[in-house]
């Protein structure tokens, strides 16, 4: 499973620490859009990767340009770990490798997921680069995850898997045909799924879990629930954003850090991101009650947020994530 971050740290005290534990046991809870990250929700903005005041994407990634971004060596303290995918080939032209095929969705276990490659994706649901991290404030573990897509036509969805099994992928053969994935769920694996509206405001954004293991089942209850970023209320546990105005870049050092290819503005591939290109969101896993390890990330595109929906375009790499615990006890 390779490095983890945030190993488990378990907290007891006796019980003549009465005033100390009881302040340990009613500890306030962390808006995911109030931390060191910048989770941005400024009104008719949204979204962005460009540090302007506190930690955001670009902290925690050298973009090697025009190459693929790499983690940086240190990370801004308390984040970790954080992971960037690529899933584009800088002004190739051909089909997506990584694209499903019909049938795999995320009721059930990832061995019944298949992957093939599609001449025509879709623009709207077409992965160009997906990111990740986690941060922990000594109280609360937090994920954030984020994604840009080529096209931005229409209402989207997209999902976010983190999961147990560090094996979880799909090679698909050049020759044609489809293959299936390797791996399977493990209990607590974990799901987030949103929906945004061509006006570029996150409607809804809904986290789900995994009930045991290869033969187990996600369960249809959402574990935590929320919108836009720019509408949460003091003490969210989640929410999203994406960006409402164009990202204008011009090479290394820009709002856009690394390369990106977008059907629009202008040329591809470039360091652009035209509106509601950009989604990324946050997820306060201790006060939604989650406390599992993962091992890999999966970004998904959709056709809605239906649990059965139709899934599209794909990245998965590593995530190297235990979770902070604080386990008290209260005499």
């Amino acid at each position: 499973m390779g490095t983890s971050y945030f190993n488990i740290l378990r907290v007891r005290a006796p019980a003549v620490l009465m005033g100390l534990i009881i302040g340990l046991c009613t500890a306030p809870a962390f808006a995911v859009h109030d931390e060191d990250f910048e989770l941005d929700h400024v009104p008719g903005i949204g979204a962005n990767i460009v540090n302007d005041g506190d930690v955001d994407w670009e902290d925690l990634f050298d973009a090697n340009y025009p190459g693929e971004p790499t983690t940086k060596a240190v990370l801004p303290a308390n984040f970790g770990p954080a992971t960037f995918l690529r899933d584009f080939t800088p002004g190739a032209k051909g089909p997506d490798i990584t694209a499903y095929t019909g049938g795999s969705a995320d009721v059930n276990d990832i061995s019944s997921w298949s992957c093939t490659r599609k001449n025509n994706i879709g623009n709207k649901f077409n992965i160009i680069n997906a990111y990740a991290t986690a941060y922990s404030n000594g109280t609360d573990t937090i994920l954030y995850f984020a994604l840009e897509r080529r096209g931005n036509e229409g209402t989207a969805s997209v999902g976010f898997w983190f999961l147990g099994d560090g094996s979880v992928g799909c090679a698909h053969p050049s020759g044609g045909g489809s293959t299936g994935f390797s791996g399977n769920h493990q209990d607590g694996d974990l799901l987030v799924i949103s929906d945004f509206t061509a006006g570029g405001k996150v409607s809804n954004i809904f986290a789900y879990k995994w009930v045991g293991g290869a033969g187990g089942y996600l369960d249809t209850t959402p574990v935590a629930g929320g919108g836009d970023c720019e509408d949460a209320s003091p003490g969210d546990n989640l929410c999203a954003s994406v960006n409402r105005v164009l990202i204008n870049g011009a090479g290394p050092g820009s709002d856009i850090p690394w390369l990106t290819e977008t059907q629009q503005p202008g040329n591809t591939p470039s360091n652009d991101l035209d509106a509601r290109l950009f989604f990324e969101g946050g997820l306060n896993l201790t006060t939604s009650g989650l406390n599992n390890c993962f091992a890999t990330y999966h970004a998904t595109t959709r056709s809605s947020d239906s649990l059965t929906s139709e899934k599209h375009d794909y990245v998965t790499g590593n995530f190297p994530l235990c979770k902070v615990e604080l386990s008290k006890t209260c005499s």
